[in-house]
């Protein structure tokens, strides 16, 4: 009896927490490089237009043929989440958060006019995200199921994930003949992540002679990462005149230094007043580490891209690019110490060689696509338009190993994204000015809830079971605004 408890309490307090959560880090396609390729969809790995190419394909930079400077490019964004029946039946829970950020800094430089090389330079944010929410639930409920009668319940939720990623690097282009092209960008990457999920319960009631009763849960996960990284983009470009076309790879990432602090908490307090078997009785799981090994893996990725002139006016852009799959790692590797609380808990034989701290990743395969247009009144103005998808890479149902005990995971819901841009250039003698807005959205049905605070009862450690109830909404508003200067 004791033993099928044991387990029982493993599987739902310690290892739970493969619980889903969201981070847009979980997406390839969520950040767009450049004005004008932002509002095209991203579609620029086949279009030699400006210096945004060192990120798309630094192969079309052997086709600039002046230097420039891309002064700014800032996106305005508003974000919302909400994820209905997310800490219980109709207890929703939301995010909303603006944001405020440099999207792409950079310039390119021509030596000589003559020269095949272009050079060119660029620092820009690669991923951003700030998420954050909180609820709390307080009821009366009857959770001791041995005792008639309602008892005072309190739940309390909150999650936050705050992501900032920025690449600052350097590139050229060598022009090979009037058709073809290739070139290289070295990024160096800078990642910052703090990310925090916790929820505790409360119960109060009475003891059969009339003595109050209090008991609760707490769960508590707190992971702040910091990684320094270096990659490399190698192009391939061709130009046919009305087509072009494009090659872009991207290498994974060779870790330069990082570190991560970790600390985790699961604890349970007075369960076995109201079940008197072993399985319940109190314990505290805790354990904090600092300065961590810590390694976040990219994939490898190819980009095919290719861009024809329909006519002197339309302009149309397709963009396709394959991320391979990265299998279960360790992303951060703690020390494996005492971490139970009084050390000769029943718990202990079957906890003491669990990796606590540990934080692992995985990644599914993904493939995105996308299409844009330009559309020239005249010289002076071009519309411009674009659709991409943003698949999530992080796909449970897609995933054997998403399900094992024991993972510390910065997880994600299944949830794809897509996105809608649109805008408009200014073009001058030697500038051009850009502006419009991209909406991002995702829409997911019947997903697992983060917390169930409406079905609680004592033998569930004062939770419910998380039922596939939760339907996560996305939608997200940016404003983009760039300039480019020709010298």
């Amino acid at each position: 009896m004791i033993y099928n408890k044991i387990i029982i309490l493993i599987i739902s307090i310690i290892f739970g927490s493969s619980v889903q959560l969201i981070a847009q880090d979980n997406h390839y396609w969520t950040q767009q490089y450049g004005a004008r390729a932002a509002l095209l969809g991203g579609n620029a790995v086949g279009s030699p237009d400006d210096n945004s190419s060192i990120y798309y394909n630094p192969g079309f930079l052997g086709f600039i043929d002046s230097s420039t400077l891309n002064l700014n490019a800032n996106i305005y964004s508003y974000d919302r989440l909400s994820i209905k029946n997310g800490a219980g039946s109709n207890i929703d829970i939301l995010s909303r958060q603006p944001n405020i950020y440099p999207q792409f800094l950079s310039g390119t430089l021509k030596m000589d006019k003559e020269s095949p090389i272009t050079w060119s330079y660029a620092l820009f944010t690669r991923n951003h995200s700030n998420y954050y929410m909180r609820t709390r639930h307080a009821a009366q409920y009857n959770v001791i199921e041995s005792h008639p009668g309602l008892e005072s319940y309190i739940g309390s939720f909150e999650y936050s994930n705050q992501l900032d990623e920025q690449w600052g690097g350097l590139g050229f282009g060598y022009k090979i003949s009037e058709k073809l092209a290739i070139g290289l960008s070295t990024f160096i990457g800078y990642r910052f992540q703090n990310y925090q999920f916790s929820f505790f319960t409360r119960l109060l009631s009475e003891k059969t002679d009339g003595t109050p009763y209090f008991a609760s849960t707490n769960w508590y996960e707190d992971i702040y990462l910091q990684e320094f990284y270096i990659l490399w983009k190698a192009g391939f470009s061709l130009d046919l005149g009305k087509f072009k076309a494009g090659l872009s790879i991207s290498t994974p990432n060779l870790s330069l230094y990082g570190w991560t602090n970790v600390q985790r908490e699961n604890s349970q307090y007075n369960l076995r007043e109201s079940i008197n078997e072993d399985a319940y009785s109190d314990i505290l799981l805790i354990d904090r580490q600092e300065s961590l090994p810590t390694h976040v893996k990219f994939p490898w990725s190819f980009a095919l891209g290719f861009s024809y002139q329909l006519n002197p006016k339309i302009q149309l852009l397709s963009t396709c690019e394959y991320f391979t799959k990265i299998d279960l790692y360790t992303m951060v590797e703690a020390e494996k110490q005492n971490f139970i609380y009084p050390e000769d808990s029943p718990y202990a034989p079957f906890l003491k060689d669990i990796d606590f701290l540990s934080v692992s990743s995985v990644a599914n395969a993904v493939f995105n696509f996308g299409l844009g247009m330009e559309y020239s009144f005249n010289e002076k103005y071009t519309l411009l338009g674009g659709f991409r998808t943003d698949y999530s890479h992080f796909k449970a149902s897609e995933r054997e190993d998403f399900d094992q005990p024991g993972i510390l995971f910065i997880s994600s819901f299944d949830m794809d994204l897509y996105h809608l841009s649109g805008g408009l250039t200014i073009n001058k003698n030697n500038s051009r000015f850009t502006i419009g807005v991209n909406y991002c959205f995702g829409r997911e049905y019947g997903l697992d809830q983060m917390v169930n605070f409406t079905e609680p009862t004592d033998y569930n450690y004062l939770v419910g079971n998380n039922q596939p109830i939760a339907d996560v909404l996305i939608n997200s508003y940016s404003l983009i605004i760039g300039y480019l200067h020709y010298f």
